[in-house]
């Protein structure tokens, strides 16, 4: 089964910066078991994960 894009995107972004879904949760404020599992079940991203992402990494847009 294929990841959701905004899943897709962040792994991307994790391999980029070359960052363990522990560093990501972190840098993004986010709690690491809430965001592993986020990363498991597939979750559809909610507003308040892409405002966090763009806050942390100002360089990624939010149009990509």
């Amino acid at each position: 089964m294929e990841k959701n894009v905004g899943i897709e995107r962040i792994l991307l972004i994790m391999k980029h910066y070359k960052l363990s879904q522990r560093q990501f949760a972190l840098k993004t404020g986010m709690n690491p078991q809430t965001f592993n599992s986020m990363i498991i079940r597939d979750y559809e991203l909610r507003l308040s994960v892409i405002a966090s992402i763009l806050q942390a990494f100002p360089e990624v847009r939010i149009e990509w």
